[in-house]
């Protein structure tokens, strides 16, 4: 299957995969943990218009698919509160998808995300200090930028 309109693709998402995950701490960093078919199966039906996976599977990083809750910046300002809610099951639904252009993501152009509806992590974030208004979303693919001619 190859995509043909975005606007269609929140449909195939809702049909195919689970509208829920785990609410999880990493360093300084607050998220919820996906099933990680959310990515392996759906950057696959981008990867035509030159998106890949996520650096998130590695090394480097290893929250895998996930949700974004409270950044690392935004620990580091507010202070990284103790989230009793860790370990919670987190329920979304998802809104629409889109490509964002990536300016201050260094090597990449463009990231294609699945935006999201979490009632639920809006209140934490209120609850916690943080603010609002956050567009929770799920990275499915990055685009690196063009090499450059030597």
């Amino acid at each position: 299957m190859r995509w043909g309109k975005i606007e269609s693709e929140p449909v195939y998402i809702q049909d195919h995969f689970l509208q829920r995950g785990v609410l999880k701490k990493g360093d300084d960093f607050i998220y919820v943990a996906l099933d990680e078919e959310y990515v392996k199966d759906l950057v696959g039906l981008i990867s035509e218009e030159g998106f890949v996976a996520p650096p998130y599977f590695g090394e480097l990083y290893d929250t895998g698919a996930h949700i974004s809750v409270v950044y690392p910046g935004e620990s580091k300002y507010r202070g990284s509160p103790d989230f009793s809610e860790i370990g919670e099951w987190v329920d979304f639904e998802v809104k629409e998808c889109q490509i964002w252009d990536t300016p201050n993501w260094e090597g990449i152009e463009q990231i294609w995300v699945v935006l999201v509806r979490a009632p639920f992590l809006e209140h934490l974030r209120k609850k916690y200090g943080f603010r609002p208004g956050f567009e929770f979303h799920i990275t499915i693919g990055v685009k690196p930028k063009p090499a450059e001619a030597a």
